[in-house]
């Protein structure tokens, strides 16, 4: 499972962030505007291409993803999502990845 990371205040180097930290600690995952649930994707390649698309959108940003998803943030998108439990079949289904 993965989600968008971002920094708001992208760091001189990329090599700053794991110590920095501060800068470790100035950053957010992606949310749902409406209902404030972290975007979860199933699939690496969908979530690094929106997270991309972001990048190119946001020059003064840092944004990534990730696999370290609070359990809290994990459960509630796995749930928007529909998915119960997390198996291997249901990772396969690509589902949270953009159409």
């Amino acid at each position: 499972m993965y989600a968008i990371k971002v920094y708001p205040k992208k760091p001189k180097t990329i090599k700053e962030i794991p110590y920095t930290s501060n800068l470790n600690k100035q950053f957010y995952l992606m949310r749902d505007l409406n209902d404030c649930v972290v975007h979860i994707y199933t699939d690496k390649q969908a979530a690094q291409h929106i997270a991309d698309q972001l990048q190119e959108q946001s020059k003064s940003s840092l944004i990534t993803i990730t696999s370290d998803i609070p359990a809290p943030a994990l459960s509630k998108g796995l749930m928007k999502l529909g998915i119960k439990q997390i198996s291997p079949s249901t990772m396969k289904l690509g589902i949270g990845t953009p159409e």
